[in-house]
């Protein structure tokens, strides 16, 4: 977004770690260089530069993604609806993955019309099960947990496009002859075949954008996304 479309970028995570450490504290931001705004900041192209580059200014912040604001377990968190105050209808690109903090967030965003506008594109990671601190709440019971999120992730399917996954890609992968070959754990959620999805990334755009008569419907079909106007009405 920032070297192609030129759009200011901001980032918010608390847990980053250095990948090959053990987790044994809050992380350490200097290995991350976008982070630790210690990556090219609007210095100028990035073509042909291997690693983290923002041709557009970017800020970065030490806050986590979450269901309401302040700080839980050491971690300062803020919500979705704050950081869209002020934004125009199909103005924010969303990036998230927030390794299962997303089932509150996502399920405040499909209660608030005026937030849903205002969100052009959702590329998120699915984490179904995960035991994260913010959703403790809803952790009560295994079952029900899972029954929620399908729930909510359902919700969402269904009030935005979506336009890409990696459930294909790791189908193909996908081999339990080789990995568990006597006995394989049920997965938490799995396709009638058997086949786990309990992560996996998946993008979506606001069908705003597909609409009949929409000033935007010609840039998303230029694009090689199908009109589908019939049905979002």
């Amino acid at each position: 977004m920032s070297n192609f479309f030129h759009m200011p970028t901001k980032l918010y995570d608390c847990f980053q770690e250095h990948r090959f450490a053990i987790k044994l504290s809050f992380g350490d931001p200097s290995k991350s260089p976008p982070l630790s705004m210690k990556a090219p900041n609007a210095a100028g192209p990035c073509t042909g530069v291997q690693s983290h580059c923002y041709e557009t200014a970017y800020e970065a912040f030490r806050i986590c993604l979450g269901p309401d604001s302040g700080v839980l377990e050491g971690r300062t968190y803020t919500t979705l609806a704050d950081l869209l105050q002020g934004r125009k209808p199909l103005s924010v690109h969303v990036k998230m993955d927030v390794e299962g903090s997303e089932w509150s967030v996502l399920e405040a965003l499909l209660a608030n019309a005026s937030d849903l506008a205002k969100i052009r594109t959702l590329d998120m990671e699915v984490h179904f099960g995960f035991a994260a601190a913010s959703e403790a709440r809803h952790r009560k019971s295994p079952e029900e947990a899972i029954r929620r999120e399908v729930g909510i992730f359902t919700k969402l399917a269904s009030t935005f496009l979506a336009v890409g996954s990696n459930v294909e890609t790791n189908a193909q992968g996908w081999d339990p002859a080789t990995s568990c070959a006597k006995l394989c754990d049920e997965p938490l959620v799995h396709t009638s075949g058997g086949f786990p999805v309990n992560q996996f990334a998946v993008s979506f755009v606001n069908p705003a954008l597909l609409r009949a008569k929409s000033p935007h419907q010609m840039e998303v079909t230029s694009r090689g996304i199908a009109r589908q106007t019939a049905d979002l009405k």
